[in-house]
């Protein structure tokens, strides 16, 4: 399918380059041609989005969670789902307060 319509394309292209350099004519496109092509190119990109957050185009890494730190709850209390424990050093980097 995308042959043919690089095919199409290319003749296209051939046909109206040619007939524009022999009919010595100035050709620019009005701002309604305009106006659709970005409409088609927003549209392609907003189908991209759609897809990527609604289908599992990337998958999420699996990588292990790290529980958070002893202090920061009860002695034997399991660690909250989702919680990671950061370094002094990577909070900082973070934008968070060093202890």
């Amino acid at each position: 399918m995308l042959v043919v319509a690089g095919v199409v394309l290319n003749r296209l292209n051939v046909s109206i380059t040619g007939m524009l350099a022999g009919s010595h004519a100035r050709y620019v496109p009005t701002w309604m041609e305009v106006q659709i092509t970005l409409a088609i190119v927003a549209a392609g990109l907003l189908a991209y989005r759609w897809a990527v957050e609604h289908l599992p185009v990337f998958e999420a890494a699996s990588r292990p969670v790290a529980t958070a730190p002893a202090r920061d709850r009860p002695a034997g209390a399991p660690a909250p789902a989702g919680i990671r424990a950061y370094s002094a050093r990577t909070w900082t980097r973070l934008g968070g307060i060093s202890t």
